[in-house]
């Protein structure tokens, strides 16, 4: 969503850039950037003024698609680890895999143009990010400290 919300979505961002935006460590940032160069919906731009940009326009890019290429895709239930007593007679595990495909069949119904806010900046990621780092700062009354603080604001932005 950060490139997408750029001004100049032809102006690579390098990945510590990223990783400071983002709040991810510059690891997962390589990992994930990898998948989506290979996908065909990033471009990576060798040399000092480098790094990352679309390669595809944001109307383009499904948000099913994208969920399925970085996660697993794995079925929600496996099993043969640890192996299941009820295995071949079961019918949670076709219910399981039919109600996946609805997940990524309804994310599709949005692209990441739907996602992006106007302007550049003002993405989803950057209010998150933002409030991480307010709630770093904050002093640690609490036994838990600022990680305890940052999952109990997740926990209150989702309600």
């Amino acid at each position: 969503m950060h490139l997408a919300n750029e001004a100049d979505p032809e102006t690579p961002h390098s990945v510590p850039e990223l990783s400071r935006f983002l709040c991810w460590n510059q690891n997962l940032v390589i990992k994930t950037a990898n998948a989506m160069v290979k996908a065909g919906w990033l471009s990576a731009v060798r040399g000092r003024h480098g790094g990352l940009r679309l390669a595809c326009k944001p109307e383009d890019l499904r948000i099913g698609d994208v969920v399925r290429t970085l996660e697993d895709n794995d079925m929600l239930v496996d099993c043969n680890e640890p192996p299941c007593p009820f295995a071949g007679r079961c019918v949670l595990i076709d219910a399981l895999a039919r109600a996946r495909e609805a997940f990524y069949k309804e994310l599709n119904q949005y692209t990441l143009a739907d996602l992006r806010r106007s302007g550049p900046g003002n993405g989803v990621s950057n209010l998150m990010c933002s409030r991480a780092h307010a709630l770093a700062a904050e002093p640690a009354d609490d036994p838990g400290g600022s990680e305890h603080r940052m999952e109990q604001a997740s926990v209150r932005q989702q309600a």
